[in-house]
């Protein structure tokens, strides 16, 4: 039990630390809000899907770590983990990345209802860094054993 605790830190901190740094837009918007008299529309950051891309590179990252890794695991874990959650999340990104650029000159979408989308899709990307992570981990900690 503590190996798993001991995995599932290390997993999560790789997570945090990616995303610190992923998310620097963010972060730096919200200090100029904050600190200065310059203001930045959250509003911006979600149409114009520059968190999309954060998602769909930390998505391929982990998908290409477990691959890279060759550890064994059974075919349904597998196949949910590593080709269809990935590929869920990305289509999803893909579509919401093209209806940001093309809201920006049409306006077809609510930019309340998008940023719903983008905050589950980020939220299940988080879920998925720190699962697939750990999995990783695992799995490299065990063949090293």
């Amino acid at each position: 039990m503590n190996n798993f605790f001991k995995i599932l830190l290390k997993s999560s901190t790789w997570t945090l630390l990616t995303t610190f740094v992923g998310l620097l837009q963010v972060w730096i918007s919200m200090a100029l809000n904050c600190f200065t008299s310059i203001k930045i529309s959250y509003g911006s950051i979600i149409s114009n899907g520059s968190l999309l891309f954060f998602v769909a590179a930390i998505v391929t990252t982990i998908t290409i770590d477990f691959y890279f890794s060759k550890i064994d695991l059974p075919k349904l874990t597998l196949g949910i983990m590593f080709c269809f959650f990935p590929i869920i999340i990305l289509c999803i990104t893909v579509a919401m990345i093209i209806i940001s650029f093309c809201n920006e000159n049409y306006r077809i979408i609510d930019l309340e209802n998008m940023t719903k989308v983008e905050y589950a899709i980020i939220f299940m990307t988080l879920l998925y860094a720190i699962s697939g992570k750990y999995i990783v981990y695992d799995g490299e900690n065990k063949k090293d054993s």
